[in-house]
């Protein structure tokens, strides 16, 4: 008899443990839990299409059935031009689209997301030789002159690293 209940206790306590290990490593949602995880060496790019009409470029590192995680992520920024100060000129001017690092913000995020699966439109990956690939590049080389993936000369249009403060 004293052999059964010892027998049952040790049997409890390891189902015990392996239910505390489980809820451990897949939370209580019954997905995996990812964690931060750095993109593998010759991944491809791919942009992330939101339903909230915004478009993220990164690297995927990990996807559960609720979230996908990107890192080395990046986004473009439209800059619309400013009204003239003469308004018998009629000088159109085009919208200005920045290439952003995910970091650069006021706020310092960290150059990981995590997107929930439901924000979701699609995936695509990306061509090495594509123009935002090629713009990833070349802020990665260093060359800031031009992050905008629609121009292909040398110009200066980067998006500032940290917003300008206003004088008073």
């Amino acid at each position: 008899m004293r052999k059964s209940v010892i027998l049952t206790a040790l049997v409890v306590a390891g189902a015990i443990t392996a239910a505390t290990v489980v809820a451990y490593k897949y939370g209580t949602t019954g997905t995996k839990k990812e964690s931060t995880a750095e993109a593998l060496p010759g991944q491809p790019y791919q942009s992330v299409f939101l339903t909230n009409g915004q478009v993220y470029f990164g690297k995927i590192t990990g996807r559960t059935s609720e979230q996908t995680t990107l890192v080395d992520v990046y986004y473009l920024q439209v800059q619309q031009p400013i009204q003239p100060t003469d308004p018998n000129k009629k000088v159109e001017q085009q919208p200005q689209i920045s290439l952003v690092k995910l970091g650069n913000e006021l706020h310092k995020p960290e150059d990981e997301m995590t997107i929930n699966n439901q924000q979701i439109l699609f995936v695509e990956k990306m061509k090495e030789d594509g123009q935002v690939v090629q713009a990833i590049r070349r802020f990665q080389r260093g060359e800031t002159g031009n992050t905008n993936p629609n121009q292909t000369n040398q110009t200066n249009q980067t998006a500032p690293a940290q917003p300008t403060e206003k004088k008073q």
